[in-house]
């Protein structure tokens, strides 16, 4: 759901409360801080200078006011950003008001503490004396910064923000547009240090490198000489010939691999219980290994929204019927992207389909009756007859199929018929590919511990990264942000329900949006849809484009290809789900050429994690292991690095180990503990040596370990004297740091 759809009930409120337009009898007042009359709290007192807390936390721990009563009121002065001046230097702060006569004002104000660990309420009153004329021109300005200040942080909501400040400019007489003044700044998008290292060991830095969504052309102009879309040259890297890793060319394969063309992605649950297992997880736990495509720090309620609008809602009855009519399930579309709209189907594999049908049918004729203005539709893709059931607004989109004892519920005909034909052999199904039979060759089917495997082809990628559909996403984009903008300029009537479905105008120029109309679910194009649901990619008509679009494209695909040596790279994933773990195995083969992994390959190549190896046991709570070639380039560097501290070191210091080391974290009161600390980061700091964290290396000489230890502590023992207190590992409670000729522990 985009976010000023999500934004609609709050500041439907707030509309309905404050008057916006400017009348004679408004009165203003601008208060500095400093003279403001508290009636409850006193403000924050100690060091305010800049502390490595307010580096983390100024961005969420913005001042604000509120009013008891109606009107508007900003604070000015005390910034977004933690290297804003402080004490004498800095700026002057103060409360700018408007309300819809002179009174006394009341209000509340909440501040930040001064170490940054938590806000103070106070509360305070303006006399009705404090009512000035020459403050109106203070209250614009302080409300335009208010809303750029929230542009320029990337928050939700910015087409908001952007109008806000943009018709407050035209207010004070600038007619300045607003702008994102800082795209690229620190608060924008910035992953954490954990973040980072939790994307690149499950692979989403992986998916993310090769995938390049995130990568959308820029905005470009729709006028101008039209270029044929064939004449563009999609990607030409050569694929890679996996015939000689196929030893075993028919392992068991998904039964509805075939029936899914092989340029589209596809998700398999071998079982109707395997499918729910993980829905039910994503509910409870918000699974992150299930976030490997479109990682985001919001939740989008998509699965919701695509069940409703398939129709397809995991009721109890559902759920007792699907296990003795389902033998297993596909999910599938043309592209990725849930949270804007996409065409998506899901397929399921059984013995009764006519009873499987049925079900279907029923829940399509409740959806009916729930929502009048879904209406039932019949026709046939390729001589295979369907039923189902649309609303306008596509928030209802149902179409059921059956072929032979296969079921299929799709949101669009376009996608039924991909898959109509897949099953026909009149396009190559997913079967077809070679990279598809490695994966499962590799990730076998029959094993226990497959929740679900993802399969994104060769097909698939080099489909997504082409010219009709970058450049249709490129235009869906733009679309979308203008629908936006007016959504926004119009959101006081969406709020107050006064809205009449009349044709909008927007300021730019999308003549490819087709009509757009203001209706009560929002802003609607005649080609894109709604902001709630846009038309999918493989639905947007798109024989031509600008030269402008097309020489756009042309830069971005060379961009792109440089990241290739040789061969393109499929992906694959298998997901495993139990009481007891969540995982998922990941396979990019093989990477890009410019890999944030290429130094774990170098460190890795050629040596193996034995099976056992890294100390498995029962109470982890997470385990890392990772393969070590002791003659490769990172460790004999790192050799020769500890060859410097000591002369007994310079020998092959790290010949005594094997080919793996383990990092894990076991279960202990240590994390509840954390958990429940009204202070995290204080705790984490206090207690930092009680952490359950171990490293486990495997050794394949006890002796060798022997001397390297020896020599690492007489070189602490020389460096800092009486700094380290050495212990026999038989003594530290808890996590022994133990050696034994197969394998060393060493205690963080």
């Amino acid at each position: 759901m985009n976010p000023t759809k999500r934004l609609l009930p709050w500041i439907g409120a707030a509309l309905l409360t404050v008057q916006q337009a400017v009348s004679a009898a408004d009165a203003y007042y601008h208060v500095p801080t400093a003279s403001l009359t508290l009636t409850e709290g006193a403000w924050p007192t100690g060091d305010d200078s800049m502390n490595w807390r307010r580096w983390q936390t100024a961005a969420a721990m913005q001042p604000y006011v509120a009013l008891d009563g109606d009107g508007e009121a900003y604070l000015t002065g005390f910034g977004s950003n933690p290297w804003v001046p402080s004490g004498a230097n800095a700026p002057q702060r103060a409360v700018s008001i408007r309300v819809s006569a002179s009174k006394e004002i009341t209000g509340h104000l909440f501040v930040p503490k001064t170490d940054f660990t938590g806000m103070v309420h106070l509360k305070f009153k303006v006399p009705a004396t404090e009512s000035k004329p020459d403050a109106r021109e203070k209250f614009l300005e302080a409300k335009e910064a208010h809303y750029q200040q929230l542009l320029d942080r990337g928050l939700p909501g910015a087409a908001w923000f952007r109008h806000q400040a943009t018709t407050t400019a035209k207010d004070r007489g600038t007619n300045r547009p607003a702008v994102d003044r800082f795209p690229g700044n620190f608060n924008r998008g910035r992953a954490s240090e954990l973040e980072n290292t939790f994307d690149l060991f499950t692979g989403g830095r992986a998916m993310s490198e090769n995938l390049q969504l995130d990568r959308a052309l820029p905005p470009m102009t729709t006028k101008g000489e039209s270029v044929a879309i064939t004449n563009l040259a999609g990607i030409t890297v050569q694929e890679m010939n996996w015939k000689p890793l196929l030893k075993d060319p028919k392992p068991e394969m998904d039964p509805l691999a075939a029936c899914i063309p092989a340029d589209q992605h596809a998700l398999f649950f071998r079982s109707f219980q395997a499918m729910t297992e993980m829905i039910d997880e994503a509910d409870a736990n918000g699974t992150p290994v299930l976030q490997l495509i479109e990682p985001r720090s919001e939740d989008a309620n998509s699965r919701d929204r695509y069940q409703k609008q398939l129709c397809l809602g995991l009721s109890e009855f559902s759920r007792l019927l699907g296990p003795r009519v389902i033998s297993s399930v596909a999910f599938t579309g043309s592209d990725p992207f849930l949270r804007v709209g996409t065409d998506v189907a899901v397929l399921f594999e059984t013995g009764n389909p006519q009873l499987l049908r049925t079900h279907v049918l029923a829940q399509q004729g409740a959806a009916r009756t729930a929502n009048p203005e879904a209406k039932a539709v019949t026709g046939d893709v390729d001589g295979v007859p369907f039923s189902g059931v649309v609303s306008a607004d596509r928030a209802i989109s149902s179409y059921v199929v059956g072929v032979s004892n296969v079921v299929i519920v799709s949101n669009s005909r376009k996608q039924l018929e991909n898959l109509v034909r897949a099953i026909q052999g009149k396009v190559p199904a997913l079967t077809s590919q070679d990279e598809y039979v490695f994966f499962r060759q590799r990730y076998l089917r029959s094993s226990p511990d497959e929740t679900a495997f993802l399969v994104l082809s060769d097909a698939t990628i080099r489909r997504w990264c082409g010219p009709q559909w970058r450049l249709a996403d490129s235009r869906r984009t733009r679309a979308a942000a203008a629908m936006c903008e007016l959504q926004a300029a119009h959101l006081d009537e969406l709020a107050q329900g006064k809205v009449t479905g009349t044709a909008v105008q927007s300021e730019y120029s999308l003549p490819e949006a087709g009509e757009l109309r203001l209706t009560r679910a929002g802003v609607v194009s005649a080609t894109y849809g709604s902001l709630d649901f846009m038309t999918p990619i493989a639905e947007i008509p798109l024989t031509e484009v600008t030269r402008a679009e097309a020489d756009a494209y042309q830069r971005w695909r060379e961009g792109y290809q440089r990241n290739w040596r040789q061969f393109f790279d499929p992906i694959a994933v298998r997901f495993s789900i139990s009481k007891q773990k969540l995982g998922a195995e990941l396979t990019v083969m093989p990477l890009i050429a410019a890999t944030d992994y290429r130094q774990f390959i170098a460190f890795t190549s050629g040596a193996q994690i034995a099976p056992g190896a890294g100390d498995p046991h029962t109470n982890a709570l997470m385990r890392l292991a990772l393969a070590v070639n002791t003659k490769s380039e990172p460790v004999m560097q790192a050799g020769n690095f500890v060859g410097t501290i000591s002369p007994a070191l310079k020998a092959n210091p790290f010949g005594w180990l094997g080919q793996s080391i383990t990092l894990y974290a076991d279960a202990d009161p240590f994390w509840d503990q954390l958990r429940k600390a009204t202070n995290s980061q204080k705790y984490l700091e206090e207690s930092f040596a009680s952490v359950p964290v171990a490293l486990h290396f495997e050794v394949k000489n006890s002796l060798g370990v022997a001397a390297f230890l020896a020599a690492l502590r007489a070189y602490m023992d020389q460096s800092a004297p009486q700094m380290t207190r050495w212990q026999n590992g038989q003594t530290i409670p808890g996590y022994l740091a133990r050696l034994t000729s197969s394998h060393l522990r060493a205690v963080t």
